[in-house]
């Protein structure tokens, strides 16, 4: 999740060999955020039908359903590697430069080339060795029947790697050539592929095969392993696939050019090396994450290891948390992405300041508002969104997600930041202060893991990792202002946090109240939480937006009709999804 830039003047000409189009900054930035933000929000709403057919496939606790997380989600942590480190830190800021150049079609063909041919050796690498990466990531508890499974699980699963990888670089050129719509929206077919492909795992596995129990290992057989990975490798294909449409709108003709010479090989050398270290950071850190994660149902010791939080409720949490962060943060910062690159290639750290501190007081304002619904009411959203769930993947994943909740505010405000160092080809800056997380992280999760039962393990890696995101921040915030000088202004964004914070509080009292006023009652129908989570998340609502006002927050005409609408679809979209149960 570390990106890059965008530039200083008010209207910019990008002149390409594939596309030439002027482009108004503030309005396109605007329209760009919402085009995202729209195929994010489809896309996040689609995978939610998802998550339901998975727990209803696997359960979100349960030996079977951490293998399959395991196996389903080594690829998924190289998409961090490629989307969030090397390939937008590399590959973006050189399309852009490449079009400087007379030659940029052959520049841009000579980039494609190598680092598509480097994310197919990294496929089959990981394909070839995937015994070694599964027990590497497998809890140290794990029985040979559950490892073996989840081997033969990463087989089917590894080549999603690749499409990942084909799905980002295609991606990268078409938002270079300002064409994002398909970018945020190819997501949505690869879940629709899901949930037909797990909703015939199901009818095969429980009505025509009739296995006695998911977490039954020796009943497994081949069609089920076969329709699980296949659905899920399939879905990753087609989104990538898609990717072809914008491009072959924009007239571009990628042709395959081997050659090393002229594509800015030095810088392409020094930026990979850091790149490389800061996922090698944050994956050693991921890895002791999901290793205590996975182990801690089996070192438990309780016969129904169902009942302890393991992997896959840590994900299934996830997905729900990451929504705000992806429908906002990622949105915001990828459509100011080309705004941040061209200044930082004009030098114009005035420019960057300017934009850094407005999407930082812009993200601001929605993350503070998802913090409070979420941490309020986890239980609700978790019932609303995975009704499939059983009491104990209910009580795991709302637990995980109240927790999670407190990292959605730091994690933006640093997204931002290490796209700034990186628009100054500063990866080096980002591995440095990306340091002290990793070092909190590790102490606390280590101890924890040491002197605690292994049933509040996946808990505290939760609250482990948020304590490190906050204080990490704090690196962060002091290594932008070492970096833009007095560009960066510590006052405005003081006064901003002051009345964020006044704007807050009122909020959470109108929760609580509202909470106390319906009674604290969960798990009793899918419609009950429906209605208390709309009603207590509305009045909330209501009472941000009043505060924002009296505030005088600017940047609230950004969000609040966006946040207002998005809440009257939210509305007709549980309409459909309760007729849907019926």
């Amino acid at each position: 999740m570390r990106k890059i830039h965008e530039p200083p003047t008010d209207t910019v000409i990008l002149n390409s060999a594939l596309v030439r189009k002027k482009i108004n900054s503030s309005n396109n930035v605007a329209k760009q955020s919402s085009i995202l933000a729209l195929g994010t929000l489809v896309s996040r709403i689609s995978g939610q039908f998802r998550s339901i057919a998975l727990v209803a496939a696997l359960g979100a606790t349960g030996i079977a359903a951490n293998a399959f997380d395991i196996a389903n989600n080594i690829p998924n942590t190289m998409l961090v590697i490629i989307s969030g480190g090397i390939l937008n830190s590399i590959l973006v800021p050189q399309i852009i430069k490449s079009k400087q150049f007379k030659n940029s079609q052959d520049r841009l063909n000579k980039l494609l080339t190598l680092f598509g041919i480097i994310i197919l050796t990294l496929t089959l690498l990981l394909t070839l060795t995937a015994p070694l990466i599964i027990r590497l990531f497998a809890g140290v508890n794990w029985t040979d029947q559950q490892i073996n499974l989840a081997i033969i699980l990463a087989y089917f699963c590894m080549p999603q790697v690749f499409f990942y990888g084909l799905y980002t670089i295609l991606g990268q050129v078409a938002q270079a050539e300002n064409r994002f719509a398909t970018f945020g929206w190819a997501p949505v077919a690869n879940n629709i592929i899901s949930v037909i492909g797990f909703s015939i795992f199901i009818f095969y596995t429980y009505h025509i095969y009739k296995i006695d129990s998911i977490n039954n290992l020796e009943q497994w057989n081949s069609p089920m392993i076969l329709l699980l990975c296949l659905t899920a490798t399939l879905g990753i294909a087609i989104q990538a696939i898609l990717m072809f449409i914008p491009l072959k709108k924009a007239h571009f003709k990628f042709k395959f050019s081997l050659g090393l010479k002229g594509i800015g090989l030095r810088e392409i050398s020094n930026i990979s090396f850091w790149s490389f270290m800061i996922v090698l950071l944050e994956e050693i850190v991921a890895l002791v994450f999901i290793k205590i994660a996975s182990d801690a149902p089996v070192a438990s010791g309780v016969t129904d290891t169902a009942s302890i939080i393991g992997n896959a409720a840590y994900t299934q949490a996830v997905t729900i948390y990451i929504v705000p962060y992806s429908l906002v943060a990622v949105s915001v910062a990828t459509a100011l992405f080309t705004k941040m690159a061209k200044a930082a290639a004009e030098n114009s750290h005035q420019t960057i300041a300017k934009l850094l501190i407005k999407s930082i007081k812009t993200i601001s304002v929605f993350m503070v508002f998802a913090w409070i619904l979420i941490a309020l009411e986890a239980p609700h959203i978790v019932e609303v969104l995975i009704p499939s769930a059983s009491y104990y993947s209910f009580e795991a994943i709302s637990n995980l997600l109240i927790y999670f909740s407190f990292i959605l505010i730091p994690i933006s405000n640093i997204l931002l930041m290490k796209r700034v160092f990186f628009a100054n080809s500063n990866a080096k800056k980002v591995f440095i202060y990306s340091i002290p997380y990793a070092v909190v992280a590790l102490i606390l999760v280590t101890s924890f893991s040491l002197t605690t039962t292994p049933a509040n393990w996946t808990i505290l890696i939760v609250i482990s990792a948020a304590l490190a995101y906050w204080i990490d921040l704090i690196f962060f915030t002091k290594g932008i202002k070492k970096e833009l000088g007095l560009y960066f202004s510590y006052p405005s964004l003081l006064g901003f946090s002051i009345k964020i914070i006044i704007v807050s509080l009122p909020t959470i009292l109108v929760g609580l109240l509202t909470k106390h006023i319906l009674g604290w009652t969960y798990f009793t129908s899918w419609w009950t939480a429906v209605w208390q989570l709309f009603i207590i998340g509305g009045f909330m609502l209501i009472t941000y937006v009043f505060m924002l006002k009296i505030m005088a927050v600017e940047q609230r005409s950004f969000y609040i009709q966006p946040m207002i609408i998005t809440y009257k679809k939210a509305i007709i979209y549980l309409k459909k999804l309760r007729r849907i149960k019926k």
